[in-house]
């Protein structure tokens, strides 16, 4: 029988043949939370309602209920590639995201205002922590 970390892998490698197919992302949160994962199922299902979510008072409860899932240290899920480097590359999915800053007590830079939601088209990846042991492998690359 596998293991359930082996079938959230393979959810997330069929999230990565197809990003944007929000049925395999729907699966996978109902697979989480069959597995008694609920918090993490919760967070995926709010990740992607917000992808599509337009309405800044309606996205405002469910981005602060990510913050707190996030805060207390529910993992989220992200489907990801290692690169030949060895560099790790996280899928970001399209749909609607914030740019720039909110006002805070250190002033954002100047392009960082006014922020406003963005809608990314196709699915991109990302680098995640870029680790210092790479970067001999980075360099000898370029």
């Amino acid at each position: 029988m596998p293991s359930a970390m082996s079938r959230e892998e393979d959810f997330l490698q069929a999230i990565l043949a197809d990003p944007s197919a929000q049925d395999t992302w729907l699966v996978l949160a109902d697979w989480l939370e069959e597995n008694g994962l609920d918090s993490r199922a919760e967070l995926l299902r709010l990740q992607i309602r917000l992808r599509s979510e337009p309405n800044v008072r309606l996205r405002s409860p469910l981005e602060k209920r990510v913050r707190e899932l996030l805060a207390s240290g529910i993992k989220p899920c992200a489907p990801s590639i290692e690169n030949s480097v060895g560099m790790r590359l996280v899928l970001i999915p399209p749909g609607l995201f914030w740019m720039g800053s909110r006002a805070a007590a250190d002033p954002p830079q100047t392009d960082e205002v006014p922020r406003h939601l963005v809608r990314i088209t196709r699915p991109f990846f990302l680098g995640a922590r870029a680790h210092l042991a790479a970067l001999p492998a980075f360099l000898g690359s370029a």
